[in-house]
């Protein structure tokens, strides 16, 4: 794969649970400590977040695995929310939009909950 400004640049390096932190009086996430940022893959951050978590065996079912995907599912949604107010949108971007919203509003009461 060619590396481009969509899948390469600046990246944490260290993108671990103990470097987020939940905000509950604003509902936000902060994520701290960006001493070793380098420019590599985009994915590279998840997979040394995942490497931190996952076992010999790939255990998907440990509750930090799963923390973290929902943390990355939440931010999906998010960036895929953003910029989709369109004027005269198609009803099946409205659609989308409302499940994306939903979804989201669902994670952010789990993450209320866990936090």
């Amino acid at each position: 794969m060619k590396t481009s400004s969509s899948n390469c640049g600046l990246i944490h390096y260290d993108f671990q649970l103990d470097n987020i932190f939940y905000e509950e009086e604003n509902s936000s996430f902060s994520v701290i400590d960006f001493d070793d940022a380098v420019y590599s893959w985009y994915a590279h951050d998840i997979i040394t977040a995942l490497d931190d978590f996952l076992d010999d065996d790939m255990n998907l079912d440990n509750p930090q695995v799963k923390s973290f995907l929902k943390l990355y599912r939440f931010s999906k949604l998010l960036w895929s929310l953003e910029g989709s107010d369109v004027t005269d949108a198609p009803k099946w971007l409205d659609d989308v939009k409302l499940k994306f919203a939903r979804v989201r509003d669902e994670l952010r009461r789990g993450f209320r909950e866990q936090y």
